[in-house]
Formats: C-alpha cells, sequence, structure tokens
C-alpha cells in the first residue's frame, strides 16, 4: 500500500512470515465508516479538531506512553481519517534505560502546525510492503503486542469514549491500512505527506466532497 502516492492495496492478506510484532517503521491510516468527516475540519490549511478529533489525538499518545517498546515517529488527525508512523523497537539503546525507567527519544508530532525534531532512525528491517488488514477477522490470530492489536485497542477504547460523549453512530472502517517502510528515503516521503495532508485536503482521495473520476 503507497497511500502517500494517492494509492491503496486493498487485499485482505499479509506479508507471511510475518507476526508484525518485528522491529520496524510502521505507516499506519485509519479512516471512519463511510469516510464521515467527524474529527474536526481543515481551514487554511490548519486542521482543527472536534471534540472526537481531540479524544484520537489524546488516545495517539497514549499508544508510547503505555509500551515501552512503540515510539509515535509523527502523526496527524484529518477530518476523517489519521496517519501515523510507528515504530517497533523492543531493542532500544542501554542509555534510554536509568534505574528502570525509559528515557523517551525524540519523535515527530505533527498536529495543527507544529513540528517536533526528528526522529532517529535505526535499522528497521524493512524488506517488504504489507497489505491492509481487517483487525476484527485477524483479532484470533493476532499476537498481544501486534500493530493489529495496537491499532485494535485503539479504535476500541475511541470508540469507546466517543459513544459515551453522545455519538452512537461513531463507526470506524473495519480495515486499516499498513505499510513497513523499507528506508530513510521512505520515511522521508512519508513524513512529508503527513505534513503536507492538509494543504492537499481538497485533493485527498479521503475527501468526500471530492468529485468522482470515471
Amino acid at each position: 500500500m503507497t497511500l502517500f502516492r494517492e494509492k491503496y492495496r486493498v487485499e485482505s492478506t499479509r506479508l507471511q512470515g510475518r507476526t508484525y510484532t518485528e522491529n520496524g517503521m510502521y505507516f499506519i491510516t485509519i479512516c471512519t465508516k463511510n469516510r464521515e468527516c467527524v474529527f474536526g475540519e481543515i481551514r487554511n490549511g490548519i486542521m482543527g479538531l472536534s471534540d472526537i478529533g481531540n479524544v484520537l489525538a489524546n488516545n495517539l499518545q497514549k499508544i508510547e506512553r503505555l509500551r515501552y517498546y512503540i515510539t509515535l515517529d509523527r502523526w496527524i488527525v484529518m477530518p476523517n481519517h489519521i496517519h501515523m508512523i510507528l515504530w517497533i523497537n523492543r531493542n532500544p539503546p542501554i542509555d534510554n534505560f536509568i534505574h528502570g525507567y525509559q528515557l523517551k527519544m525524540k519523535y515527530v508530532c505533527y498536529l495543527h502546525g507544529r513540528d517536533a525534531p526528528l526522529a532517529r532512525l535505526y535499522d528497521a528491517y524493512n524488506k517488504h510492503i504489507s497489505v491492509s488488514s481487517n483487525h476484527k477477522s485477524f483479532k484470533s490470530r493476532l499476537h498481544p503486542h501486534s500493530i493489529g492489536s495496537i491499532i485494535g485497542q485503539f479504535k476500541t477504547v475511541c470508540t469507546k469514549r466517543i459513544h459515551a460523549m453522545g455519538y452512537p453512530d461513531f463507526a470506524w472502517q473495519s480495515r486499516f491500512y499498513d505499510h513497513i517502510i523499507r528506508d530513510e528515503k521512505s520515511l522521508w516521503s512519508i513524513r512529508q505527506y503527513i505534513r503536507n495532508n492538509p494543504l492537499k485536503w481538497e485533493r485527498d482521495r479521503n475527501n468526500p466532497d471530492l468529485p468522482d473520476t470515471p
């Protein structure tokens, strides 16, 4: 799947031999059901979050706070979808730990025009491109620390909170899209795609107001 080039691959199978718990960097996209725009709106190229969008932003940041092996390299909430780069690193440098406490590495968080320093890039052992998965249909096969499990938990927590806020009809698209980042060049390209996403919303394939092309 190369979403940053405006293309999706929608096959339901994943790479053979991978548990999606391995060290590596993964580009993830999650969309709302029927591309409903409930996370906020874009004005003058800047994304403004709704109450629902703020729920997502808060829980995105918890992904790495609750898991020592996850770094959220870059992320953005768009009107009807989320982009993020997740870095799984189960063997961080020894100097990241002092007296049993982990020191978080620098990461990039892009939201409302704010940008932190670039993340440190380690060998991610990436040699392939993955395809989309349905976190429900794969539930019985998911490793508890896999990408599918992490995203499934995130979606569940957010959904419960959003429903409790008085939005009982909110739902996610059943599939999420993932791409294993092969190298630093690919990483930089995806980071730029995420950064520029609000500026290109009018041409975004997820924009429901975009006319269908024959």
